[in-house]
């Protein structure tokens, strides 16, 4: 086992142990959670992504796009944030805001992702702030605040 060291794979991270028994399963299981979650980060992003993640927010209209895991959470953040985005005096306080959640949901593995084809394709942080600005105004309408 000490001989992955070499290949840049700490021993430790592997679940198998002496006599190639399974151990330490659920530590490997958290290592890769974490690995994928810093591989979708680096840069340069990939150009496509081919299975977005449940943290991805997909661009789209009706119920496949409004029930993915990732939208879901968005439209959460965006529920948590309404009083101050409402309370926001200028608008770029309001900028701020919307900046502040996609950065939410990018830090938590999410990326902004729009139909290309048969696979997806990230989005500029212009368009994600846009989609989160969108969400803040049909929320208003949705409660009735004006």
């Amino acid at each position: 086992m000490s001989s992955l060291a070499g290949f840049g794979i700490e021993p430790g991270t592997i679940p198998v142990g002496q006599g190639c028994r399974i151990t330490n399963l659920e530590t490997y299981q958290k290592h890769l959670i974490e690995m994928r979650a810093v591989e979708r980060l680096k840069e340069p992003k990939r150009q496509k992504i081919h299975v977005p993640s449940k943290a991805d927010v997909l661009f789209g209209k009706g119920a496949p796009f409004q029930s993915h895991l990732g939208n879901i959470q968005l439209r959460s953040l965006v529920s948590e944030r309404y009083k101050a985005y409402a309370k926001a005096a200028t608008k770029g306080q309001k900028m701020q805001i919307t900046k502040e959640i996609v950065q939410t949901v990018q830090q938590n593995s999410g990326l902004f992702l729009r139909p290309d084809g048969g696979s997806w394709v990230c989005v500029e942080e212009e368009a994600a702030r846009q989609k989160v600005s969108a969400l803040f105004r049909s929320l208003r309408i949705r409660i009735g605040d004006t």
